[in-house]
């Protein structure tokens, strides 16, 4: 898979990642059963697929010292 590619694939993971996150946790607030807690796991547990995924976005970039 070319480095495009992969930059491609983890930036759409990394929003869809943040995009679920979101909901999720303001779905947890709305019901009633311990809302705060959950919200805090679940944005914690997407915070952590973000991030993975953005890293990684970052990291299947070409270096700035190789030459084409």
């Amino acid at each position: 898979m070319s480095p495009e590619a992969r930059i491609r694939l983890h930036t759409w993971l990394a929003w869809l990642w943040l995009a679920l996150t979101l909901a999720t946790t303001a779905a947890a607030m709305y019901w009633p059963e311990h809302p705060w807690l959950l919200a805090w796991v679940i944005c914690m547990s997407g915070y952590a697929n973000v991030a993975s995924h953005w890293a990684a976005r970052e990291g299947a970039a070409p270096s700035a010292s190789e030459e084409p």
